[in-house]
């Protein structure tokens, strides 16, 4: 019996960690809300990076950028303790259930095109691609 135990946890520790690892190192979250009408394109690259494509056309500026909806750093912190918790508690075996749920748990990617006026403030924004979409 002893030897059992002591495969199970020698098992059970191999695959653990999988989920703790994929909770902590989700995407961040970004703030949405610096997308709006008026805003510069500074606060805009600030906050979604580089953008996936970038034009001009008519003397306008046009920009696609790909946004990740990620956690908060609580969010993140919260999940990874509790799968810590959880793997010790059943010396590994939570991961089977917890490591699914993590990949599934894979933030929803958006698409935006952003349009900028002459001074580089947007004046329109169209969102190509919602989660769901």
């Amino acid at each position: 019996m002893l030897i059992f135990v002591l495969g199970l946890g020698l098992i059970a520790g191999s695959v653990a960690g999988c989920s703790i690892y994929m909770a902590s190192k989700q995407a961040p979250s970004v703030h949405v809300d610096v997308l709006r009408i008026g805003a510069e394109r500074r606060e805009i690259l600030n906050e979604f990076g580089l953008p996936a494509l970038s034009e001009d056309r008519d003397g306008r500026r046009y920009e696609v950028f790909e946004v990740v909806s990620g956690a908060t750093s609580a969010a993140k912190g919260a999940r990874a303790a509790f799968h810590y918790t959880a793997d010790l508690v059943t010396l590994g075996l939570w991961e089977v259930v917890a490591t699914p749920v993590e990949m599934g748990m894979a933030p929803a990617q958006r698409v935006v095109r952003v349009r900028y006026d002459g001074d580089f403030r947007v004046d329109e924004i169209s969102w190509l691609k919602s989660p769901g979409d």
